[in-house]
């Protein structure tokens, strides 16, 4: 029986086994057990034909230490319940053909959370952090790179390791160049590394949670409750914006109409209080992953040129998200009175009268965690984000 799965459901596939590897065309067995590692390792043989393994379009291919494609296993069948593909070994003139056949499944955890981290160069230094922050989660990491270049040379930065595990999204495997060069002149690249990132994860997962690579880990267990009970409490909350926060009003009239339906944009502006409140970085972006298939249908989601030009730079992926959930899954939108602006940029006390008199957030902004780091690890906190600013812009209580 043939096997059709996505990119991202196919590598997690290849790296919850360990495999038999050999040559159908001559009965040479190279392997009989290896395993398809993060960061496109091999463990288990060694060869420059196979220096390296990742996914693309569909298939697992091997590349040489050359960077040369020395086999694309094409077809993938399930045999008596187990995997097996194969496909032409390149380098060995015709009649040559590869094959991998599963051996077993690896004990892995099976966690119900994913971690969405749209990464670029200049910040791959952080995604090694949040690596090694990460041993031992209740969350998977998923790194969503621009190219397979940059794919590569962030595993080149890390050492082999079955306990530094992610999985890794490659923008331009799924969009044209033309898209792209537009992703690049309005600067969107974080929204649709994300966008595309939940299109191809939401199946794997009961929640996913979108964020920077510019995260401190405090807990690396909670993730699956807190975000379990987010979707729960079905509230996003957001503090007041006064006619000084124009690029806050700005984000938030772009994030809930730029990708919304028409039809729905009244009853939008009347959820936004006119656009009078700010809800990013309140609390964990969760996403509720069996709301996402609905959520891409409303935006109209697209991977593809189309998509990218309805696109600007103040569209906020989880602000749209916060709007739809709002209107179709029965969640909140909840103004804060007394609160300027949002938890953002708050400092400790306004951050702990929160948590005191609504709820605990379970993450906090790395200035009002270097005022009472104290306070946020006695009281669970799971996240610090923001670490690599310097400097936080304050906005007095209302």
């Amino acid at each position: 029986m043939s096997v059709d799965i996505n990119d991202f459901s196919l590598e997690k596939l290849a790296k919850g086994r360990t495999w038999t590897f050999g040559n159908a065309s001559t009965g040479d067995v190279f392997s009989q057990s290896l395993t398809l590692a993060s960061g496109g390792r091999i463990l288990g043989y060694t060869h420059p034909n196979e220096s390296t393994w990742r996914v693309k379009g569909g298939a697992i291919e091997f590349v040489t230490e050359n960077g040369q494609v020395s086999t694309r296993f094409s077809r993938m069948t399930s045999v008596d319940g187990r995997h097996e593909m194969e496909g032409p070994f390149r380098l060995g003139g015709p009649g040559h053909l590869h094959y991998l056949k599963e051996d077993e499944a690896l004990e892995r955890p099976k966690n119900r959370t994913a971690l969405v981290v749209p990464i670029h160069d200049a910040y791959f230094i952080y995604g090694i952090n949040l690596l090694y922050q990460s041993m031992g989660s209740d969350y998977d990491i998923v790194f969503v790179f621009s190219t397979d270049a940059d794919r590569r040379a962030f595993a080149a930065m890390h050492q082999a390791s079955s306990f530094l595990d992610y999985h890794s999204i490659v923008l331009d495997d799924h969009f044209s160049g033309s898209a792209l060069r537009l992703v690049a002149e309005r600067n969107v690249w974080p929204t649709v590394k994300k966008f595309l990132a939940i299109s191809l994860v939401h199946a794997s997962y009961d929640h996913i949670l979108c964020v920077d690579a510019e995260t401190f880990i405090l807990r690396p267990t909670g993730w699956t409750e807190a975000a379990a009970k987010i979707v729960s409490d079905a509230c996003w909350y957001g503090g007041v914006l006064t006619e000084t926060h124009m690029a806050e009003r700005q984000i938030m009239h772009a994030s809930s109409l730029g990708l919304a339906p028409a039809a729905e944009h009244e009853k939008i502006r009347a959820l936004s209080h006119d656009w009078g409140l700010y809800t990013w970085w309140w609390d964990l972006p969760v996403y509720d992953a069996k709301t996402v298939p609905g959520f891409l249908d409303w935006i109209g989601w697209s991977a593809n040129l189309q998509f990218v030009e309805r696109l600007g730079h103040s569209i906020f992926d989880h602000i749209t998200y916060q709007f739809y959930t709002a209107l179709h899954c029965g969640f909140e939108i909840k103004l804060v009175n007394g609160l300027a602006h949002s938890l953002e940029f708050s400092n400790a006390g306004v951050v702990a009268t929160v948590h005191r008199d609504i709820g605990p957030v379970r993450w906090t902004n790395a200035y009002a965690y270097a005022q009472a780091p104290g306070f946020f690890r006695s009281n669970d906190y799971l996240a610090v984000y923001h670490i690599d600013r310097k400097s936080f812009p304050q906005f007095n209580l209302l």
